[in-house]
């Protein structure tokens, strides 16, 4: 899992970028990130966790971890605004 999890940008790339994009960190953008994600990964499965419990947590911790990166900057965007 270790070898697909490092191709996922993380949630610090996400908001630098869209601060770069001018797009403003929002919830929906938040979950479409997180359907990305989980799209974009195979975890393999085991007798903890299957693959696709493990495939459908890295799409939540995906947008929980935009929500708290937004919460930590102030609910700032791109511009600096407040939302």
């Amino acid at each position: 899992m270790t070898a697909c999890c490092s191709q996922i940008p993380t949630s610090k790339s996400l908001v630098g970028n869209s601060r770069k994009s001018g797009v403003r960190p929002v919830p929906a953008a938040f979950e479409e990130a997180g359907h990305h994600v989980a799209a974009g990964v195979t975890p393999d499965g085991d007798l903890h966790a299957s693959s696709e419990y493990r495939q459908h947590l890295a799409g939540v911790l995906t947008r929980r971890a935009l929500a708290r990166a937004t919460e930590r900057t102030g609910g700032r965007g791109a511009t600096g605004e407040r939302r």
